[in-house]
C-alpha cells in the first residue's frame, strides 16, 4: 500500500483542520503516516488507522543544532516509510522536511498557513526565515497558500518556483459548525475571543476595548477562549486582573461559546486565514476583526460584520460598541450573512478535493 506522509509541528492541529483530508486519503487506498508531538489527538489518528511517529520538533525553538537533528529525524523517517508524496505544515516541517524530501527525492506538497512574526519585520530573522524557506520549498511539487497577500509576498521574495494554488484557508466544516439559534440580549452582549493569548492576537487592544465597553456597559459580557503563550503570561494576567475580561480557559466544545455569543472578535495582526473566524461565522455569527490578510477574507465590512485597523485600540472600541449598540435583530441578520459567506466560499471540501488531486499528480497514477 502506498503511504502518504504528513509532518506538522502540532498534531491537534491536523484534528481541527484536516482531519478530512487525513479520511479522504486512507478511503483513497493510501495508509498514512502522521509525524508530529505527541497530543492526545494522535490517539485519534492511530484509531482512524494511521501510524503515528511521535516527533522531537520544538515550535518556537531557534537551536540549530537541534533543527539539523529534525532534519535527520526526518531523512530516516522518509528512509523507513517510503512515502509516495509528503504533505507539510508550519514552518519547521514545511522548511526541515522540505529538505530532506529535496534531497530523497520524494515529492512533497507545502502549505504555508501563515508568515508568521519571524517574516512580518524586516531584518536578520526575516532575511534568515526566508533562506530556510527558499531552501525547504525549492523543489516542491506545489505550495499551498491561505491567502493571496501571503502568495504574492513569497513569490515576490523568489522563495517559491513551484506551481502555487490559495487555498480558502483549511476552510471550515460546514455540518461540524452548524447554525446557532441566535441568544436573546436581555442580559446584556455576549463579546467572544478565542485563540491564543499574545501581543500579536491583538489581546493589549482586546483588553483596552474591553474596559472601555464594560465602563459604557456594565452587563456586557467580554470572554476569551485559550490561553497566554509563556512570554506573555504575566501581562495577560494583569489584563484579566483588570476585571473587564473573562478567561474562560480552554475547551473541548468551543461550539457551546459560539452558541452563547452575540460577537466574536478577533483582533489579530495577521493570519494565514483565521479558522476561528470561519468557525464563528459557520455558526451564524457577526464578527469584528481587523483589515489584514487572512482576517479581511471573513468578513465584508457592514455586511456580516466589521473591519478595524489592526494594533489600534480605539478603533476596535468604536466597531464593537457599534455593534454592541444594534438592536439585537440586526445582529442576528448579520450572522447569517456570515453563514452564507462560509457557505459560498469557505466549504473544507474545496480544500479536501486540492489536496487530493495534487497528491495523485505528485505521487503519479500507477502509485497505488
Amino acid at each position: 500500500m502506498a503511504a502518504v506522509l504528513i509532518a506538522t509541528n502540532k498534531c491537534d492541529g491536523i484534528y481541527q483542520f484536516r482531519k478530512e483530508v487525513v479520511s479522504a486519503l486512507l478511503a483513497a487506498g493510501y495508509s498514512v503516516v502522521l509525524s508530529s508531538p505527541y497530543d492526545r489527538t494522535a490517539d485519534y489518528f492511530r484509531d482512524l488507522g494511521c501510524t503515528f511517529v511521535e516527533t522531537p520538533l520544538s515550535r518556537h525553538g531557534t537551536n540549530p543544532v537541534r533543527d539539523l537533528g529534525l532534519l535527520s529525524f526526518y531523512r530516516s523517517l522518509l528512509k523507513k516509510y517510503r512515502p509516495v508524496c509528503v504533505l507539510t505544515y508550519t514552518i519547521k516541517p514545511n522548511v526541515y522536511m522540505g529538505m530532506a524530501c529535496a534531497s530523497a527525492h520524494v515529492p512533497y506538497l507545502c502549505n504555508v498557513t501563515g508568515l508568521g512574526v519571524s517574516l512580518q519585520k524586516k531584518g536578520l530573522l526575516r532575511g534568515i526565515s526566508l533562506f530556510l524557506y527558499r531552501r525547504g520549498l525549492r523543489r516542491a511539487a506545489r505550495v499551498f497558500f491561505q491567502n493571496q497577500e501571503n502568495c504574492d509576498f513569497m513569490t515576490s521574495q523568489g522563495v517559491v518556483r513551484a506551481p502555487v494554488t490559495v487555498l480558502p484557508g483549511s476552510g471550515v466544516n460546514l455540518a461540524e459548525h452548524s447554525p446557532r439559534p441566535y441568544p436573546e440580549s436581555g442580559n446584556g452582549v455576549t463579546i467572544l475571543y478565542v485563540g491564543r493569548f499574545m501581543v500579536d492576537k491583538g489581546m493589549e487592544e482586546y483588553g483596552a476595548a474591553a474596559a472601555r465597553l464594560k465602563a459604557a456597559h456594565p452587563d456586557v459580557r467580554i470572554l476569551a477562549v485559550g490561553k497566554p503563550e509563556e512570554e506573555y503570561r504575566a501581562r495577560w494576567e494583569e489584563i484579566v486582573a483588570e476585571g473587564a475580561v473573562t478567561d474562560c480557559g480552554t475547551t473541548d466544545r468551543i461550539d457551546d461559546y459560539y452558541a452563547q455569543a452575540h460577537i466574536v472578535c478577533m483582533p489579530s495582526y495577521h493570519e494565514g486565514m483565521n479558522n476561528v473566524l470561519l468557525e464563528a461565522c459557520a455558526s451564524a455569527r457577526p464578527v469584528v476583526t481587523t483589515d489584514v490578510p487572512g482576517c479581511r477574507e471573513a468578513c465584508e465590512d457592514g455586511v456580516n460584520g466589521f473591519l478595524c485597523r489592526p494594533a489600534d485600540a480605539d478603533d476596535l472600541y468604536e466597531k464593537l460598541e457599534k455593534m454592541t449598540g444594534m438592536v439585537n435583530s440586526r445582529r442576528a441578520e448579520m450572522g447569517r450573512c456570515s453563514r452564507k459567506l462560509v457557505e459560498e466560499r469557505f466549504d473544507r471540501q474545496t480544500v479536501v478535493s486540492a489536496y487530493m488531486e495534487a497528491v495523485r499528480a505528485a505521487a503519479g497514477a500507477g502509485a497505488l
